[in-house]
């Protein structure tokens, strides 16, 4: 069932995306408040992310969702050092 719900998500946004809905959805994208990607809503359409979504956060929620921002942010980092130490700097 979990496998349907899935495949049902990844419909939607293929047809938003080949529509051009421009429809607000919740996806992983890159937020430049937070120098992260995050699970945000967005406007999206045929040339992905229009634009992301102004939440009315208060001062709690805005202050959780930072410290989400900076663990994801961290955990890349992390995981980027390891690969670049363990199988060296291949992007050159």
């Amino acid at each position: 069932m979990e496998a349907i719900k899935r495949f049902c998500r990844s419909s939607s946004l293929v047809t938003i995306i080949l529509s051009d809905a421009q429809e607000e959805v919740a996806v992983s994208s890159y937020q430049e408040a937070y120098q992260t990607y995050l699970g945000y809503p967005v406007i999206l359409g045929r040339h992905g992310v229009a634009a992301p979504v102004r939440l009315s956060l208060s001062a709690e929620e805005k202050n959780l969702l930072q410290e989400s921002a900076n663990l994801i942010r961290n955990r890349v980092q992390e995981a980027v050092a390891f690969l670049k130490e363990k199988y060296g700097n291949t992007s050159e």
